[in-house]
């Protein structure tokens, strides 16, 4: 029996890499060699890359191996969530299809008890001062790692990129209070 520690970033981690994220796309005065330095230094792709890492290895050490896999987050259930959810849709047809997908949501997410109401209190757009630790773009993180995958085997998947947006939208709006 092997293990295998990866760690990801913690919540405020998160916010604060978006932040200078979304500080770099939307400055428009800058060129692109200037905004290639903000995309790298706001550390985003960063997390997305560990992230995808993490859940590659164990969709690997299930699949070929046979290996059972535990995955534990030290603070809370966030990163469990991203890696158990990513590592399912690498390994199921089923997830890469919108009723699959919708129902992996259901399931690890909202019936997991994901907090989306206090991750999403707050934006990027806040000013730090008045963030609470607790703020983070966790399913955004999540959802852009699914864009990662779908931009590279896009016809493994039943839903188009659009499908992802919507589902951001609505985790922040909660117009059905789905999200709560």
């Amino acid at each position: 029996m092997s293990q295998n520690h990866k760690p990801i970033d913690r919540h405020h981690v998160l916010l604060d890499s978006l932040t200078k994220l979304m500080d770099g796309v939307n400055d428009t005065s800058s060129g692109t060699d200037k905004w290639l330095s903000r995309l790298e230094s706001s550390n985003w792709m960063n997390n997305i890359k560990e992230t995808l890492n993490c859940a590659c290895l164990d969709a690997q050490c299930l699949d070929q191996e046979g290996a059972s896999v535990l995955v534990h987050d030290t603070d809370g259930m966030d990163s469990t969530l991203q890696v158990t959810s990513l590592a399912q849709i690498i390994l199921s047809p089923d997830c890469r299809t919108v009723r699959g997908f919708e129902a992996l949501i259901e399931r690890e997410w909202i019936q997991g008890g994901h907090p989306f109401a206090t991750r999403h209190a707050r934006s990027c757009y806040t000013p730090s001062a008045h963030r609470s630790k607790a703020n983070s773009p966790t399913f955004l993180l999540f959802l852009d790692c699914v864009y990662q995958i779908h931009a590279q085997f896009s016809c493994s998947f039943e839903f188009a990129e659009n499908f992802l947006v919507m589902l951001f939208e609505h985790s922040y709006s909660s117009q059905f209070g789905t999200y709560n």
